[in-house]
């Protein structure tokens, strides 16, 4: 007895794992359970229902290939794009941190400049009131270093240079 069932179930080229059972029902009928199961990472992959096929041996040896090649082709498509969505959404969250890391490296340096900005124009405006002018305008920050609060530090140096360069009658 010569069969080509397993050439056939290789034609259908899953990609799957086969778990195929067969029952036998008293009115000379079988019914064949066929289910796929995949490696896939997602847990909707098991909630895939098996083919189920019933009829008599004839019919089954006649119609079993035929009957199970749309939905073989379905399900392994079905896999294969779950496999691909775990995968992108693996690498989305990757990124996703790789940009939250980003942004809170951004805010930290941020931060930082904000609160060297902070302590410079303390310092100048200490000197300011003791009325050490020029000092107080050696201290000011570069505005090419602080580039929101650029206006500022040349308005507050126009104001020290105005006063350090007054001639003084005493």
């Amino acid at each position: 007895m010569k069969t080509e069932f397993f050439q056939n179930l290789t034609a259908l080229d899953s990609g799957s794992q086969w778990q195929i059972t067969v029952k036998p029902l008293p009115d000379n009928k079988l019914v064949v359970s066929v289910l796929f199961s995949s490696t896939c990472g997602d847990d909707a992959a098991k909630l895939v229902p098996p083919i189920l096929l019933k009829g008599t041996a004839a019919e089954l040896d006649e119609g079993f290939f035929i009957a199970l090649t749309s939905p073989v082709q379905q399900t392994a498509a079905l896999f294969s794009n779950m496999e691909a969505f775990m995968v992108q959404k693996d690498q989305a969250e990757k990124q996703s941190q790789m940009a939250k890391a980003e942004q809170g490296r951004q805010q930290k340096e941020q931060s930082e400049k904000g609160s060297k900005y902070d302590a410079a124009m303390k310092i100048v405006d200490a000197l300011t009131a003791e009325g050490k002018f020029r000092e107080a305008f050696i201290k000011l920050p570069d505005p090419a270093e602080f580039e929101g609060k650029a206006e500022i530090i040349r308005k507050r140096r126009t104001e020290l240079t105005a006063k350090f360069s007054q001639p003084q009658l005493f």
